[in-house]
């Protein structure tokens, strides 16, 4: 039995890195040659906002919703606080 190589050779090859024929495009070809590109779903595209959001502060949220059932947070100096937030949120975003 004789065993040949990926190159027509018999016997033992040395090992070593992989020959590789490389060819230049044409200006021709690379003119047809068009970009990649990639198209997100609507649920990668949601995930990745969710991804980029801040972290709940778990405490504030406690806090906040302590002082709604309290009735200390019901101010008209907080509901404008909390007004002129959520527009620059808007605005920004």
């Amino acid at each position: 039995m004789e065993i040949r190589g990926v190159d027509g050779q018999t016997g033992p090859a040395a090992i070593g890195q992989a020959r590789v024929n490389r060819t230049t495009p044409t200006p021709a070809a690379q003119a047809n040659q068009q970009a990649d590109s990639v198209q997100f779903s609507p649920m990668a595209q949601a995930l990745e906002m969710y991804r980029q959001m801040p972290e709940v502060r778990a405490d504030r949220v406690a806090a906040a919703r302590a002082a709604i059932a309290s009735g200390t947070l019901d101010t008209p100096e907080h509901l404008a606080v909390a007004a002129d937030r959520l527009l620059e949120d808007l605005l920004s975003g």
